[in-house]
């Protein structure tokens, strides 16, 4: 679309570049508003252009850093909306709903997972060689491929978002067979590994539903993924 083209092109322009801060000056926060606190209003305007497109990571970049200052216990529903949606951005929407149709996979679980796993940079790459937009290992991509009948497949392929989202969509219906209505068990799976789920799960005794208020059979990872989950969520249903 247009922000996918016009705000990448406006960055190779120059467009948004930081300002520094003047010696002396106060530090800018969250509360003097986002503009002022991320170097003024060319890369308050480059985030905002961004997050409007699939290129959201560029959002995150902009206003992550700045909500360091915020309190652990702080209502992130209080922050102001522009903000609030430059952190948990909803990119990728036609390709979500595209493959998760016909699936019992909520679009906003893999939107969820793509947030925690790469903040949306569909070209990131880990120290353990997982790729993509939903960081891929090869033994994983390959056999979710296998399954999807891609042809011509490559490793290099998960950079593709289009192709991530479908691999990715894929491995959530899997996932869901081994932990139905659990998305809790889901989304630890994705980073973690399912046998090493199934046994934190076997060890505590307990099986983990969203509304369980005891989720210590599930590391503290998943419990990252599902705040994501919860504030994707509610981006992508404002946005519909």
């Amino acid at each position: 679309g247009l922000y996918d083209e016009g705000a990448p092109e406006l960055r190779i322009g120059g467009f948004g570049g930081a300002q520094r801060t003047q010696e002396g000056d106060e530090e800018p926060s969250v509360e003097s508003g986002p503009r002022a606190a991320g170097g003024g209003d060319a890369a308050y305007s480059l985030a905002v252009y961004s997050n409007r497109g699939d290129p959201a990571h560029y959002a995150i970049a902009f206003a992550e850093p700045l909500a360091t200052s915020i309190p652990q216990d702080y209502r992130l529903d209080l922050l102001p909306r522009d903000f609030a949606e430059m952190i948990y951005p909803a990119p990728y929407r036609d390709a979500l709903n595209r493959y998760s149709k016909g699936t019992d996979v909520d679009p906003r679980l893999v939107l969820a997972i793509a947030r925690q796993e790469s903040r949306f940079n569909p070209s990131v790459k880990s120290s353990a060689a997982a790729r993509g937009l939903v960081q891929f290992i090869q033994e994983t991509a390959l056999k979710l491929a296998q399954e999807e009948g891609l042809k011509n497949f490559e490793l290099d392929d998960v950079y593709e978002p289009e192709i991530a989202i479908r691999l990715s969509v894929r491995y959530v219906v899997d996932l869901l067979k081994l932990f139905p209505r659990n998305p809790y068990a889901v989304l630890a799976s994705y980073s973690g590994g399912e046998q090493n789920v199934e046994r934190w799960i076997f060890r505590a005794r307990a099986t983990v539903s969203l509304s369980s208020s005891d989720s210590s059979s599930i590391p503290r990872m998943a419990m990252m993924s599902c705040r994501s989950l919860y504030f994707c969520s509610t981006a992508f249903t404002a946005r519909a």
